[in-house]
């Protein structure tokens, strides 16, 4: 699985238990969000019925494991760690996202970067940004899917949503590509840091703890980046 470096770095006195989606060649009935979190948790249960949990999610798995973290929480098991990596927690396309504040934040940016960083603004995050605001929302069909189970479990992320809070503190890890262009990844450095925790300070009551690996979006969990993954897990956990 892709987590298998990853526990080759572990160094760590705990277990370390991957969980994949069901295949996206079976038959995949849930409906919400908050119904599979319900038999992922019995999963993990059997594994280790106990807490204390360090969970960490990747990519479209943060909404996951942030509602594991709320669950397990609210079922009063205690939760070590909630680490995310390279994502936001509720869809961009969900209405809060485009509030005025949100409007405000991207002014604040674009205002607060250099004119050659406005430049990449411009080119780079404002057609985006606008999409969004024009449409309302991101079609499952401009993600890159390959059947019908895939699809679904794209579709129910994306309208995935909960009034309710993680309670600690989360570690939040992003990347930056070594073969961007590298005022393209500082636009997105200066971007991430600004909207990526305002947009989990909505999900978290702690402290959110940014930590930056040098990787593509698919390379976190391959040698080099996976070393650098797990010493920051190793350093969050007690």
């Amino acid at each position: 699985t892709i987590f298998d470096e990853f526990v080759k770095h572990f160094k760590g006195k705990n277990p370390v238990y991957g969980i994949l989606y069901a295949d996206y060649t079976e038959n995949f009935t849930y409906q919400t969000v908050q119904d599979y979190v319900k038999y992922l948790i019995a999963q993990i249960k059997k594994l280790h019925p106990n807490g204390p949990y360090g969970l960490i999610g990747y990519s479209l798995g943060a909404r996951t494991i942030l509602e594991v973290a709320i669950q397990l929480q609210q079922a009063k098991n205690e939760v070590e760690l909630l680490g995310v990596i390279s994502h936001f927690p509720a869809s961009p396309s969900k209405k809060s996202w485009l509030s005025n504040r949100r409007i405000l934040d991207e002014i604040r940016i674009f205002r607060s970067i250099s004119p050659a960083l406005r430049r990449k603004y411009i080119v780079h995050r404002l057609p985006y940004f606008l999409k969004m605001v024009v449409k309302g929302k991101q079609d499952i069909s401009e993600i890159q899917v390959e059947n019908d189970a895939q699809t679904r479990i794209f579709a129910m992320h994306e309208v995935y949503e909960t009034a309710l809070k993680y309670k600690g503190d989360m570690v939040l890890i992003y990347e930056t590509s070594p073969d961007a262009d590298p005022s393209e990844y500082k636009l997105a450095q200066v971007y991430r840091n600004s909207i990526f925790k305002k947009l989990w300070s909505e999900y978290v009551t702690g402290n959110i703890n940014v930590r930056i690996v040098e990787c593509k979006h698919i390379d976190f969990f391959k040698v080099p980046a996976v070393g650098e993954v797990t010493a920051i897990v190793e350093s969050f956990l007690k």
